[in-house]
């Protein structure tokens, strides 16, 4: 019903002609693949260095220290690679980190040494600082000015439903796992981290169709389709 509404709309609160751009499409996709993995790794972290390993609020918020120092450094850097060579590599390389550290994490033991936790958890927010810029960047391309902020909301949504999605997915998955007699907390989260290479490899994916010269035609095509309705609703006004 909200999309039909909002299709017949002169002032739409979505305009649903973004999603013809393919690389404002992917973006959209991306954030939320990305923040799905993201909210589900930090909610299960926190219940396994808190509950399987015993260590306390202050000391887990130390082993993630790594994971804020990686997008610190590598965030910008991610800026600065996307304006020199375009989206691609920073989404390639940001899916396929997510998608290594998820298949780490899913050999997670109750004695893993620190140091590869801090390994695992350095290449995890590495991957997640590569993956802003990109999207952003994706989101905007090709869109008429005055409609770049509409764009860049969208995505911004994108990314708080994924977080939303990948909390949703611990209970589901590993919830519903742990709700069987004599079940592990490990065994538990493994489809997770799973369904984290999953998602890794499909941003991956996106990064390549999303730069495509296909993709670069449609956000091409849809600026004079998004003038064209602003010139007839201002005729209609």
């Amino acid at each position: 019903a909200f999309l039909r509404y909002e299709s017949r709309r002169h002032d739409p609160f979505i305009d649903l002609r973004f999603f013809r751009s393919i690389p404002f499409a992917s973006a959209t996709v991306t954030a939320v693949c990305v923040f799905a993995a993201w909210g589900a790794f930090l909610f299960m972290m926190s219940l396994y260095l808190q509950g399987q390993r015993g260590y306390s609020a202050a000391q887990t918020g130390l082993i993630y220290l790594p994971i804020a120092i990686g997008a610190l450094f590598f965030s910008p850097l991610s800026g600065r690679m996307v304006g020199r060579f375009g989206a691609r590599p920073s989404l390639l390389v940001s899916g396929l980190l997510i998608a290594g550290a998820s298949t780490m994490l899913a050999f997670l033991t109750p004695t893993t040494p620190v140091w590869a936790l801090l390994a695992i958890f350095t290449v995890y927010g590495i991957g997640f600082g590569m993956v802003n810029a990109p999207i952003t960047n994706a989101a905007v391309s090709g869109m008429p000015r005055d409609r770049a902020g509409a764009a860049s909301a969208v995505t911004s949504t994108s990314r708080q439903v994924g977080v939303s999605i990948g909390v949703a997915l611990c209970g589901s998955v590993a919830g519903a796992a742990l709700a069987s007699v004599g079940s592990d907390f490990l065994d538990a989260t493994r489809p997770l981290w799973f369904i984290g290479v999953a998602l890794g490899l499909v941003v991956a994916g996106l990064a390549v169709f999303s730069t495509s010269e296909r993709a670069r035609r449609s956000a091409e095509h849809l600026a004079p389709l998004i003038e064209d309705r602003r010139i007839e609703d201002a005729h209609v006004a």
